[in-house]
């Protein structure tokens, strides 16, 4: 579940993330790997984008943070997002670019920073 360590076909690493937060780590984990790899957002964008957490029929998430169409649409499906569990990821992780360096991120919703080390 956590971390999630991403391979090139190659089976080279491309990117590592992972997050605490019990059964939302899931959640956590897949809205990072839908920005950074269906959306090629940077890792900080993607893990800057807004918790959305499904726990059976209930739906927590950030709602301030969504737009107010994104909430109309998940109402045309029934989907009413409530706010209070769920938001506060803690997401940290990296990229190795294509010269090999590295680029790290993590969530500015708790303490996490990242560091790089050069050799």
């Amino acid at each position: 579940m956590s971390p999630v360590i991403v391979l090139d076909r190659d089976g080279n690493v491309i990117a590592a993330l992972g997050s605490p937060g019990g059964n939302a780590i899931i959640a956590y984990n897949a809205k990072a790997l839908v920005g950074l790899l269906a959306w090629k957002l940077p890792l900080q964008q993607a893990i800057d984008l807004p918790n959305l957490v499904a726990r059976g029929d209930e739906y927590y998430g950030e709602v301030s943070k969504f737009s107010p169409a994104i909430l109309a649409g998940l109402g045309e499906r029934g989907i009413t997002v409530k706010s209070g569990r769920g938001e506060e990821s803690g997401l940290q992780g990296l990229v190795v670019n294509a010269d090999g360096t590295t680029t790290g991120a993590a969530d500015p919703r708790r303490e996490g920073t990242w560091t790089s080390l050069e050799p």
